[in-house]
């Protein structure tokens, strides 16, 4: 028998027995199963916030990508295909643009976005020169709540207003 540094004289050594495992697992999932539905609700809240996050994000690159390119751009919202994509002037035509950073992507069914422009088209327009369209993306879920995405002048940067009305960006 040996002794172990505390000064007890145990033949059993330091960790946890079978029993004490499948205890705390136990529990785990009991907590677990009890929180979940909760937490599934909290997933489906962040789909509108996810949304006016990839919105932002794809202006940002299409503003970048037309200075970088020496081309405009444009992000058009399609209503019948519900979805949103990113597209660059190529001869006289708008041609979808995808690379590694940017997929067009499909608006899930769970929201509603629409498009505020000036000019009342389904895009928002993205010159060499840094300017942009005045714009507003409005994203709406099923609990009603809506975030924005909006440049409020052709020189200025798109933002992100949550539902309190504050910038959320």
């Amino acid at each position: 028998m040996s002794t172990n540094p505390h000064g007890n004289s145990t033949g059993r050594k330091g960790g946890f027995t079978l029993l004490e495992l499948i205890l705390v697992l136990a529990l785990i999932g009991t907590a677990l199963s009890i929180a979940s539905p909760s937490l599934s609700g909290f997933a489906r809240g962040r789909d509108v916030a996810d949304a006016a996050s990839r919105v932002l994000a794809m202006t940002q690159l299409a503003r970048s990508q037309s200075a970088a390119e020496g081309r405009p751009f444009r992000i058009h919202l399609d209503e019948e295909d519900n979805s949103i994509w990113l597209g660059a002037l190529k001869g006289f035509d708008y041609e979808e643009w995808e690379n590694d950073f940017c997929r067009s992507f499909d608006i899930p069914e769970t929201l509603s976005i629409t498009l505020w422009t000036p000019q009342s088209v389904n895009h928002v327009q993205f010159e060499p020169d840094g300017m942009g369209t005045e714009a507003q993306f409005e994203i709406t879920g099923l609990k009603g709540n809506t975030y924005r995405v909006i440049c409020e002048s052709p020189n200025e940067r798109f933002y992100i207003e949550g539902p309190d009305g504050r910038s959320a960006s």
